[in-house]
């Protein structure tokens, strides 16, 4: 019958639907601020191998920033934010004592 056509997992409402609508466009900026981060990660570890002491701390900076802007805009749990700049930190001075 009629009623098997609908799907239950899709808005019905006017209300639901723009939910879904917002919903789907704070992931898309989510997704994107992930991907920056992932990016930045990968450009401080080859940076890393590469042993540039001045690109790396430049690197760790900008990728601090990006994880602060993340807390602060709900995208990454605060603490979560806290323990990655930690372990970031960690990492750069370790290779500063390192080179």
């Amino acid at each position: 019958g009629f009623g098997s056509t609908l799907r239950s997992d899709m808005p019905q409402s006017p209300s639901a639907k723009k939910a879904l609508r917002v919903s789907q466009r704070r992931r898309a900026v989510n997704d994107r601020w992930r991907e920056k981060l992932r990016s930045l990660e990968r450009q401080l570890h080859k940076a890393a191998a590469g042993k540039s002491a001045a690109e790396v701390h430049a690197l760790s900076v900008r990728l601090q920033s990006t994880l602060a802007r993340m807390a602060r805009r709900h995208i990454l749990h605060p603490n979560a934010a806290a323990r990655h700049t930690s372990r970031l930190a960690k990492r750069v001075r370790a290779m500063q004592k390192e080179g």
